[in-house]
């Protein structure tokens, strides 16, 4: 296989996102070229035998064989016979756009100069504070639930006051009158996992970048009323998918605050290139994604010539500026809420609560006591093809070819994995299964190093 030249880049993404695990497709690339293989039945089948408990169960599993269905020479010729797919965003949007109601309504929305208005007057306010009531809880402090001494599910062990368990498998429906953690109650309480039963929480978390080649570093507090007056967050009204409804025409839209200006600033500051950067963590790296945020649902609907406005909750809602910067802000603080920050040492002083989450918690808090996320960022040395190229090389090298195909993520959406397969199309292990190509790439480099490294030792 010839080397992936800069230019060929859109070429290789349109192609490795049209095969599909699940389809049982995967293309493999070879040092003769590239390979197109379907995965089907050979009529064999294997056994696998699963242990549950006392119970073994056994399985006739279908033996699946790759077939080569075609071969090319290069990514680009297999690109240019996949057809190229056009993805309609917010079709709900694009259904309602040609009406001049509809158009009007999007008009009389908050723009970005009426938030940055908003945002200096929540910071002019004597009353904002830098705490919040906790979004989990809602102030209640703890939550009751019911005890498992008393539950019917059999595969709970409540333990007594005299140290012992007991599982209810006897079906208890009663109380147990020697459980340790109700006392016969029947009910516990539990503080709340967030704020600890504290009822509050900090409203403006910090964020701390690290350069992990230098150690230079930024904090970036993510107080959104103030981004917005130092201009380093844009907002913008974004659509949302939807279609008909009822036979209503429905349009759905919101506010998406940007924060990309405001992270870019501050790795620029310790030295990395903010559009090249990659988030560290031990030997895999992701690509840094800004925590952008949305505001609630904005409904426009018209029915019969009936036209209706509210937010997708129903109930019509304060979409005032003020309102929106402060849905945001609480969206951020839960986000990045630590369930630790508030605990029993919380009465203790900035200084004590400083020494306690670093030494209880291996947390890090700024001068004020709040906590500062920590993230770990470099620079990625290659461009995408070159790290591809090097990926393919170390596998010929080694006497393997390399494997690609689309695979379910932890989010649900399908993302580029990437394999190892010997000469014959057999899949030996699993690489990588990332958001992204670029990041998948890098880390299918990674894990096939550090392999390499282990067949090394044990040679």
């Amino acid at each position: 296989m010839e080397r992936l030249r800069p230019e060929e880049l859109p070429a290789l993404s349109k192609a490795l996102n049209s095969v599909r695990n699940e389809e049982d497709t995967m293309l493999q690339f070879t040092p003769d070229g590239i390979n197109l293989l379907a995965f089907v039945e050979t009529g064999e089948t294997i056994h696998r035998t699963v242990t549950v408990g006392d119970e073994t169960h056994v399985f006739n599993i279908p033996v699946k064989a790759a077939q080569i269905t075609k071969q090319y020479d290069r990514i680009a010729d297999y690109a240019e016979e996949i057809p190229t797919y056009t993805y309609s965003y917010a079709s709900s949007v694009k259904n309602a756009i040609d009406n001049p109601a509809f158009l009007e309504w999007k008009e009389s929305l908050p723009d970005q100069a009426a938030f940055k208005e908003a945002a200096a007057e929540i910071l002019a306010d004597p009353e904002d504070t830098e705490t919040m009531t906790c979004t989990n809880c809602k102030g209640k402090l703890a939550f009751t639930r019911a005890c498992s001494c008393g539950s019917d599910d059999s595969i709970h062990y409540h333990d007594l006051i005299d140290g012992t368990s007991l599982s209810n498998d006897a079906k208890e429906t009663t109380p147990d009158d020697t459980c340790e953690s109700c006392h016969g109650t029947g009910h516990v309480s539990d503080n709340c996992s967030m704020c600890n039963g504290v009822g509050y929480s900090m409203k403006y978390p910090r964020l701390r970048f690290v350069n992990e080649m230098t150690g230079a570093e930024h904090v970036l507090d993510l107080r959104i009323a103030q981004l917005l007056v130092d201009d380093l967050i844009t907002v913008e009204l974004v659509g949302y998918e939807n279609t008909y409804e009822n036979g209503d025409l429905i349009a759905e839209l919101g506010w998406m605050f940007r924060i990309d200006d405001a992270v870019k600033r501050g790795l620029t500051h310790i030295g990395i290139d903010p559009d090249n950067a990659a988030q560290l963590n031990g030997p895999r790296v992701s690509m840094l994604r800004p925590e952008n945020v949305r505001s609630q649902h904005i409904r426009w609907s018209m029915k019969d010539g009936v036209i209706s406005t509210g937010t997708r909750r129903g109930a019509l809602s304060d979409i005032s500026p003020r309102a929106v910067i402060e849905d945001v802000q609480t969206t951020v603080a839960h986000d990045h809420a630590w369930v630790d920050l508030f605990d029993e040492d919380f009465e203790a002083d900035v200084s004590q609560r400083i020494q306690i989450a670093q030494e209880k918690y291996g947390q890090q808090l700024n001068d004020d006591g709040v906590l500062v996320e920590t993230t770990k960022v470099m620079t990625p040395l290659r461009p995408t093809h070159e790290a591809f190229n090097d990926l393919a090389d170390a596998l010929f090298a080694r006497g393997f070819t390399l494997g690609q195909s689309l695979s379910f993520i932890a989010t649900g959406e399908a993302a580029p994995s990437f394999y190892m397969l010997d000469q014959n199309q057999n899949v030996l292990a699993q690489l990588s299964n990332d958001y992204s190509i670029r990041e998948s790439i890098e880390n299918a480099w990674r894990a096939f190093q550090r392999y390499c490294q282990r067949l090394d030792a044990a040679e």
